[in-house]
């Protein structure tokens, strides 16, 4: 009898061998029932020499099956009556959510040095890149084939949200990206090199034809978004926009507690400004008896004394008017973007938030101010030189 090499097959077909014929109809089922056979093994912690359980009569190794079998009915009838219940991959679960310090070692670096945590950090930015690359490849594959289809997915996204588990955002980013990329094959290698960034792509995509894609991509080399926002503008300006200043209304405040209806009617309601007694239009309206009747009682009442107007002379104070709010809108030149982002600088210390309201309200303060100096000073010298 001609004797089998071990390490040519799996290990699987030894006891497949020892079971069954080689070669007959059986063996799809003789592997079914070893897998099956297997997982009981390790689920009642049993001794899974399967070297030593190939060598065991057929008889004897499913007498030591149904052994196993029958301890793990005891084992969950006496879970079940202590309700302690656990299901029969309690064990695979817990040995697999095992989150122990034991299984994070590898994410602690407390004893890595400064020098090897910044190679280390950029060796692995490198090779996220080349993986980045890669993906890229293959979902522009993927598309190009239809295959995503194949998985009941309309569209490269779907099938990077439903079958690779990604998000909305990153999904709709790679698909987008691996089309982009397939188009221009150029940006593979550049990805890949850590030259232009996935936001870089995403921006520039639109923008790139066969005739311009080599010199537009390789300007925008180890550029910041920032940086390619301007090239882009470069490729497609956009037209002035129309000088605005438009009013906003005071800032929205929040409702506490359960407000009346007075309360809501008031708040959304703008500010009125009252008018004096006698200077409101139903006063404009008076014929000329009860204009010089309204005369002779402001002569009679010239000793100080207050009409009396009614409900109007009970109300009470206005409250201070709620600042306004606008929006502001024109076109600027290079020049003032330097200033400005000068001036944001500078007051950092200042301004923490860097808000380009606050700027625009100093520098038209000290502007305004250095004016009325001008003037002032202007007008005084005129007057003693008169």
């Amino acid at each position: 009898m001609r004797r089998r090499r071990i390490g040519c097959r799996p290990f699987h077909w030894f006891v497949l061998a020892s079971l069954y014929p080689v070669g007959t109809e059986e063996k799809k089922r003789a592997e079914c029932d070893f897998a099956g056979q297997r997982s009981r093994l390790a689920s009642a912690n049993f001794d899974t020499d399967l070297w030593r359980c190939a060598l065991l009569p057929r008889r004897a190794l499913r007498t030591r099956f149904q052994t196993c079998d029958a301890e793990n009915r005891d084992l969950r009838r006496q879970s079940r009556a202590t309700g302690k219940h656990e299901g029969k991959n309690f064990g695979v679960y817990a040995a697999a959510m095992n989150t122990t310090t034991s299984g994070l070692t590898g994410y602690s670096l407390e004893h890595v040095s400064d020098d090897d945590l910044h190679a280390r950090t950029r060796r692995l930015v490198g090779r996220s890149n080349q993986l980045l690359a890669a993906l890229l490849a293959h979902l522009a594959e993927v598309e190009a084939r239809g295959i995503h289809r194949e998985r009941a997915c309309a569209s490269l996204c779907s099938y990077c949200i439903y079958e690779l588990r990604m998000s909305e955002d990153e999904a709709s980013r790679r698909a987008r990206a691996s089309k982009i990329a397939r188009q221009f094959p150029i940006l593979f290698e550049q990805v890949a090199a850590g030259e232009i960034h996935l936001t870089g792509v995403l921006m520039l995509g639109p923008h790139l034809t066969e005739e311009n894609h080599l010199e537009v991509l390789a300007r925008a080399k180890h550029r910041t978004k920032e940086e390619i926002q301007r090239l882009v503008r470069r490729l497609n300006p956009l037209p002035d926009v129309p000088a605005l200043l438009e009013p906003l209304g005071p800032a929205p405040r929040g409702i506490t507690g359960n407000p009346t209806w007075s309360q809501m009617v008031e708040a959304h309601s703008p500010e009125i400004r009252e008018l004096p007694p006698g200077d409101r239009p139903k006063d404009w309206m008076a014929d000329a008896v009860a204009g010089a009747e309204l005369d002779k009682t402001s002569e009679a009442d010239s000793d100080g004394r207050a009409p009396a107007v009614g409900a109007d002379a009970e109300a009470a104070p206005l409250e201070a008017l709620t600042p306004q709010r606008y929006r502001v809108q024109f076109t600027a030149t290079q020049e003032y973007v330097d200033l400005l982002e000068t001036a944001k600088d500078l007051l950092a210390h200042a301004v923490p938030s860097r808000s380009i309201e606050e700027v625009h309200l100093r520098a038209l303060r000290a502007l305004v101010s250095e004016l009325k100096k001008r003037k002032t000073g202007a007008t005084s010298q005129s007057r003693s030189r008169g």
